[in-house]
C-alpha cells in the first residue's frame, strides 16, 4: 500500500488506498487458506443457477471501464447500433433461477460514448430515434457533459435495483448523420434540438 502511495499524487487515489489498507488489517481472516471460498459462476440469462455466495475478495478488484493509454490521437466512435447500452454503458447483471439479482462494480461496462470521450462519436439520426430513450438520455449527456453509466427502466429491472456509479465528466462531439429533412422534424418538433446539435 506505502509503494502504491508513493507512486501516486492523486488524493482521491491516496485516500482510497487508505480504505483498502483500513479494510486488510480488519478483513485478516479472508486470507487465511482455510477460509478461502469457492464461487460458483452463474449462468447468464434468465434460467440460472442458485444464487451463489458472493466472493469477499470483490471489494478488493479493479475494474477498468475504459484504458486510453495506447490510443494515438483523437477517438472516432461509429457503433454499429445506437441502442441505449451500446451507447450508455450498464451495470450488467445476474438473473438466478430462484429470482435473485446480482451485479457489483466489476460488472460495468463503458458504451460508445465513454469510448468517444476527448473525440467524436459518429451515428445514424435515423437509428438513434428508433432506439427508446437514447435520444433524450444523450441530450441530457451532451448538455450537462457527464456520463451516469446505469440501466434504462424497464419491466423487470428498475434504476432503484441497478448500481448508480459516479458521474463521469465526458468532453464529446456527437455528429448525426441523416437526411436533410430529419433535421429540419427534429428542428421543428424539439426546441433544444438546434442548439445542442449544431
Amino acid at each position: 500500500i506505502s509503494d502504491l502511495k508513493a507512486a501516486n499524487e492523486d488524493e482521491e487515489v491516496r485516500g482510497y488506498l487508505d480504505e483498502v489498507h483500513g479494510s486488510l488489517l480488519d478483513n485478516l481472516g479472508l486470507f487465511k487458506p482455510e477460509q478461502a471460498i469457492a464461487v460458483p459462476e452463474p449462468l447468464a440469462g434468465l434460467v440460472g443457477s442458485a444464487a451463489p455466495k458472493p466472493s469477499p475478495f470483490v471489494p478488493y478488484q479493479v475494474n477498468v471501464i475504459l484504458d486510453s493509454t495506447e490510443r494515438d490521437g483523437c477517438p472516432v466512435e461509429i457503433p454499429e447500433s445506437a441502442s441505449y447500452l451500446t451507447l450508455f454503458g450498464a451495470s450488467e447483471m445476474d438473473i438466478f433461477r430462484s429470482g435473485a439479482m446480482h451485479t457489483d462494480f466489476t460488472r460495468i461496462k463503458a458504451g460508445a460514448l465513454l469510448r468517444a470521450d476527448g473525440g467524436y462519436l459518429v451515428l445514424e439520426a435515423i437509428e438513434m430515434l428508433r432506439s427508446p430513450g437514447v435520444y433524450p438520455a444523450l441530450k441530457r449527456v451532451l448538455k450537462v457533459e457527464r456520463l451516469e453509466i446505469e440501466l434504462p427502466e424497464g419491466p423487470i429491472l428498475t434504476p432503484a435495483l441497478a448500481m448508480r456509479p459516479e458521474p463521469i465528466e465526458l468532453d464529446v462531439k456527437v455528429v448525426l448523420v441523416g437526411e436533410a429533412r430529419l433535421y429540419d422534424t427534429l428542428a421543428q418538433l424539439d426546441d433544444e434540438f438546434t442548439s445542442v446539435f449544431k
